[in-house]
């Protein structure tokens, strides 16, 4: 004769479900569809733009190079006053801050050397190597995945 129990079930598995979805819904947000803040402090690209008029003298940087924070990228020679007896230093364009990473990898180059350029001009688009986008896409699926089963066992045990 087969003895029969009755175990009261518990709510771990929706408890734990619920949690999963709220946490896999929060991933989709910052890894998907990310705020003005979120961008901020971990940008997608970084432009590095010249301050002054004038020439571009030296050009370090060609698209799929990997750099480091504050990398010389570009040296602008600035237009100098008519009659001047020195031309002007030439001004280093770093690559700056790339956010949290430390590299980055030139995506495109928008000037060539000895290419005039104004104030603002940008003249290449790093993108910084950051682990935060990738990190939160994957916790996203994963916390989906893991609220889906959460949930089936729950149905399945109740």
């Amino acid at each position: 004769m087969a003895r029969r129990y009755t175990v009261e079930g518990t709510n771990d598995f929706l408890i734990a479900a619920v949690f999963l979805l709220g946490l896999g819904i929060w991933a989709v947000k910052d890894g998907w569809f990310p705020s003005s803040k979120v961008l901020e402090r971990h940008p997608l690209e970084v432009a590095v733009v010249s301050p002054v008029d004038g020439i571009v003298a030296d050009l370090n940087a060609v698209a799929g190079m990997n750099i480091s924070t504050n990398h010389v990228v570009a040296r602008v020679r600035p237009a100098g006053a008519a009659g001047a007896a020195q031309p002007p230093e030439p001004v280093d364009l770093r690559s700056g801050k790339l956010g949290d990473a430390a590299d980055g990898t030139v995506m495109e180059v928008r000037s060539a050397r000895h290419d005039a350029v104004k104030q603002g001009d940008t003249i290449a688009i790093i993108a910084p190597d950051e682990h935060f986008y990738p990190f939160n896409k994957s916790l996203a699926v994963l916390s989906l995945i893991g609220a889906v089963v959460c949930a089936v066992i729950h149905r399945a045990v109740k």
